[in-house]
């Protein structure tokens, strides 16, 4: 790997943005190219490492970690050590392999129209979940449409919310949920560079529940104090948080699921090269030059970094 010392190549932010980004996460545009020029020479000594280096990927990482680079670091590390643990949910990403096409076609998975004045919301419907659709395959899409996200969204810097909504959901589909793949989930969060600020499970079955309270140590406190349990009763509570505008007829607001659903099918399909090449980034242990002190992959479990 070489370090790229060609010009900044990053996305200005626009005003209203960039004084949150001052007074909320540290940033201060005279130092961004010396913070993201630090990132690319730490990743060109760690031979184990094999990372994407363009100046607005490793942005986002400084900008979903305060702009500490130490906490940076170890956000990137671990993002790219869990790809090589856990290639079931990042590799053979391509958007038109069948498995992914009959995914993107049941509109399980989407993200709302931007939101200029609070966090980016993600919705999970899980009813239309069935057998052709693996849990691994569920997580890979999810994931997709997080790092698009990443990659467009400056808004993201804002926080995000997630809603899962389990209404009617198949049962037999939580049969997938092994302690193994509850651990691989949990992970997930000390691996991408993102501030949720509310975590939604509506219309939650007891075996849902009960998973969570068996699970949650898994999460850090934090991230336990946002976790949510909804039903249909508290649909005005979601109305409240999102815009009424950008939120789906479902759940009361004016947006077309369907619609989004479309868009986001184009969305990640347009990504196809991106994630083709993204195949080749991960770690190789064994050119690891110390021991890694922040990922305990025997029981599965990261260590719990602090959160926003």
């Amino acid at each position: 790997m070489s370090v790229n010392h060609t010009i900044m190549a990053v996305r200005t932010l626009p005003s209203d943005l960039q004084k949150i980004a001052a007074n909320e996460i540290n940033e201060e545009p005279n130092r961004v190219p010396s913070d993201i020029q630090a990132i690319k020479e730490w990743m060109i000594k760690e031979p184990h490492l094999n990372g994407r280096t363009e100046d607005q990927w490793i942005l986002r990482y400084l900008r979903g970690c305060k702009f500490s680079i130490q906490f940076t670091k170890d956000k990137i590390d671990n993002y790219y050590s869990l790809r090589s643990t856990v290639p079931q949910f990042f590799k053979n990403r391509d958007p038109m392999l069948p498995e992914i096409q009959h995914a993107l076609n049941q509109k399980i998975t989407t993200a709302l129209n931007t939101n200029i004045s609070g966090p980016q919301t993600v919705i999970l419907r899980l009813e239309n979940w069935d057998e052709r659709t693996t849990l691994a395959t569920l997580a890979k899409i999810n994931l997709m449409v997080l790092e698009i996200l990443l990659n467009e969204n400056d808004y993201m810097l804002l926080g995000q919310y997630a809603i899962i909504d389990l209404q009617n959901l198949d049962l037999v589909r939580l049969s997938e949920l092994s302690v193994t793949a509850i651990r691989n989930l949990a992970a997930l969060h000390y691996a991408y560079p993102v501030r949720p600020k509310c975590i939604i499970f509506l219309n939650a079955p007891t075996l849902v529940m009960t998973l969570y309270n068996t699970f949650s140590y898994l999460l850090n406190e934090k991230i336990r104090n946002r976790v949510r349990f909804y039903s249909k009763k508290n649909l005005k509570s979601i109305q409240e948080m999102i815009p009424i505008s950008i939120l789906p007829k479902e759940y009361g607001g004016e947006a077309c699921w369907d619609k989004l659903g479309d868009y986001w099918k184009q969305k990640v399909e347009s990504y196809r090269d991106w994630f083709i090449d993204d195949d080749k980034y991960g770690v190789d242990e064994s050119k690891r030059l110390k021991k890694k002190y922040d990922l305990d992959y025997v029981d599965g479990n990261f260590r719990k970094l602090e959160v926003d």
